[in-house]
């Protein structure tokens, strides 16, 4: 179960699980005043209802996914769990295709809360990948739905965190994320545990969000392996991050995470010769994920090298206009092709692009005028252009929401303008400062 506190309420969350096959067996939220005997409490409402079911033979569990429509009919359960096999893979195509199974699950079963979820969740991903709304709008209308259906459902309120924290709803996406976590089996408690760490993590809490993410680990090693990693990598804390990034690729070698982690890390340490190397070696073996290319991108952008920059992010902006702003360093395609414009001496192409960029981010912040990557991206935009005034309120803005990754932020060439101004230097001395406190927090609590 749970623990936490609420709005002032302390809320307890119980589950009886039976061990032999993940199954919930009893599930209760006990809410008292913060200075109340919880376990006086909890023991009372609950004690009756426990030793009940510990006295039957058979303990009948709480209705579960298995329960779903789409569940129980054979043919559309063969369509949920191809869809979530090929969304696994992770590329814009695999993830394309399992929103299409979806779909055909839910012409079939239209009161499946968990076919929604699932397509909530693929539509996330297209969002995620592409940089496209209107995916994310979907997300929502789908995770909604999943909701109304079967308020219960674990998956639904996965699927609803997932809108919320893309939306830069973080606080609230951590509600429901606890929710889901309240609602939880076993085996779904892994998943929802990966998301609340996230959440933490772009609220800049790295260490908390390490602390959640070694949780999930269970009986799949690596699997998460990766974003402990990255959470080390923000507390620059590079020899831990490295080996945990090498274990990655080893046991997961059909997936990039663990490459373009040693990658990224080899380039914020500035050792450019490693990270060319290990990027030239990889990005092309694995072409089907869109990061492979937008780390090999970066390599070339961070690293000065713009004339091979521009040819990658070319051919990236060609396949999604507006992606990349959600991967390591938060660089658009867009904002990445301006600045590389405006160093080739093309001022008019270049300030046209940023202009244009610029006026989608300012869109996107009225949606989500907290998000820390939309702060910042606006911020790196702003600086090619020399407005600084507004580039330095954005980037003080983005630290204070969470972003705290001030080692991209001394090589992204977007930042140029701004080095000279002793206003940048302070907000970057205190992201280092920050970060130090963070580090030695977390060993502190190992």
């Amino acid at each position: 179960g749970t623990r936490r506190t609420r709005d002032g309420i302390l809320r307890l969350s119980l589950r009886l699980v039976d061990a032999a096959d993940g199954k919930v067996l009893y599930r209760r939220i006990v809410e008292s005043d913060v200075s109340a005997k919880e376990a006086d409490t909890a023991a009372k409402v609950t004690a009756g209802n426990i030793y009940a079911i510990l006295s039957t033979t058979k303990p009948t569990p709480l209705e579960s996914t298995e329960d779903d429509p789409a569940w129980r009919n054979q043919s559309t359960r063969e369509l949920l769990v191809a869809g979530r096999a090929v969304m696994g893979q992770r590329t814009l195509t695999d993830v394309t295709r399992a929103v299409e199974l979806f779909e055909l699950a839910i012409k079939t079963e239209p009161e499946s809360a968990l076919a929604y979820s699932h397509l909530a969740e693929a539509e996330y991903g297209l969002g995620f990948l592409t940089g496209d709304p209107q995916h994310i709008a979907a997300a929502g209308t789908s995770a909604r739905k999943a909701i109304q259906v079967n308020p219960k459902m674990t998956e639904a309120h996965q699927a609803m965190s997932l809108v919320l924290y893309q939306e830069g709803r973080f606080r609230e996406a951590l509600e429901e994320s606890f929710a889901a976590y309240e609602l939880a089996g076993r085996d779904a408690a892994e998943s929802v545990t990966a998301q609340v760490a996230n959440t933490l993590r772009a609220l800049g809490d790295p260490v908390r969000a390490a602390a959640w993410f070694q949780a999930t680990k269970g009986n799949r090693p690596a699997v998460s392996d990766f974003m402990v990693a990255d959470c080390l990598v923000d507390l620059t804390d590079d020899e831990r991050a490295a080996a945990l990034y090498r274990r990655t690729w080893t046991l997961l070698p059909e997936h990039p995470e663990g490459w373009i982690g040693l990658c990224r890390l080899a380039l914020l340490q500035k050792d450019f010769a490693a990270a060319h190397k290990i990027s030239s070696d990889n990005w092309q073996r694995y072409r089907d994920f869109a990061f492979s290319e937008q780390m090999a991108a970066q390599v070339e952008f961070f690293s000065r090298n713009f004339t091979e920059a521009e040819k990658l992010y070319q051919e990236l902006a060609g396949k999604e206009p507006n992606g990349g702003g959600s991967f390591y360093g938060a660089v658009s395609y867009q904002s990445a092709l301006g600045r590389l414009h405006l160093a080739a001496g093309d001022e008019k192409t270049g300030r046209r692009i940023l202009e244009d960029t610029h006026a989608k981010e300012l869109d996107a912040l009225r949606l989500a005028p907290n998000h820390p990557e939309i702060l910042y991206r606006l911020a790196a935009i702003e600086s090619c252009l020399s407005r600084v005034e507004p580039a330095l309120e954005h980037l003080r803005a983005a630290t204070e929401a969470g972003w705290i990754d001030y080692r991209s932020m001394e090589l992204d060439p977007r930042f140029d303008a701004l080095h000279q101004d002793p206003r940048f230097r302070q907000i970057f001395e205190a992201m280092v400062t920050r970060v130090a406190s963070f580090e030695r927090q977390f060993h502190a609590v190992k």
